[in-house]
């Protein structure tokens, strides 16, 4: 459920770029990074609060997850390689967050819209950072569920 999801967020981030809507594509990356997180506890069996930031709970994956680890080796990567893909995705998670009142509303208050705020000095190379990220999400997500299929 989860992977189709995500993919479907990666398919809307990269459309957006290639359309130039960087705060859509920024907005569409918050929700597929936070989807992929959410599979990720799922199938790891930690309990999140239904909230928007729950890169909090990022600790607790290897934990859980660490004698799969270490024994089959998913995705061909180390302990190491998967405890940095887990950081960033759940530093992603947070940043992309922090960001996400302002792609979505803008400046409401200035009368300034989120295409203006986010245009292709500031919001293309945000965009294209969120793109990396939901992307490393997706890869850790498939990871853990290859575990458990």
């Amino acid at each position: 459920m989860f992977e189709k999801d995500v993919d479907r967020l990666i398919r809307a981030v990269d459309r957006d770029i290639s359309a130039k809507d960087y705060a859509s594509a920024l907005h569409q990356a918050q929700q597929g990074v936070e989807l992929a997180l959410k599979g990720i506890y799922d199938r790891t069996g930690i309990t999140y609060a239904k909230v928007h930031d729950v890169g909090k709970l990022i600790g607790d994956v290897p934990r859980r997850f660490n004698k799969q680890v270490k024994k089959k080796n998913p995705g061909g990567i180390d302990e190491r390689t998967f405890r940095l893909l887990l950081a960033k995705v759940s530093v992603a998670l947070r940043v992309l967050t922090s960001v996400r009142e302002y792609v979505t509303y803008a400046s409401d208050e200035l009368g300034v819209a989120a295409a203006s705020l986010f245009d292709e000095e500031v919001g293309e190379p945000l965009a294209k950072i969120a793109q990396r990220w939901l992307k490393d999400a997706a890869f850790v997500l498939s990871v853990v569920q290859s575990e458990y299929d």
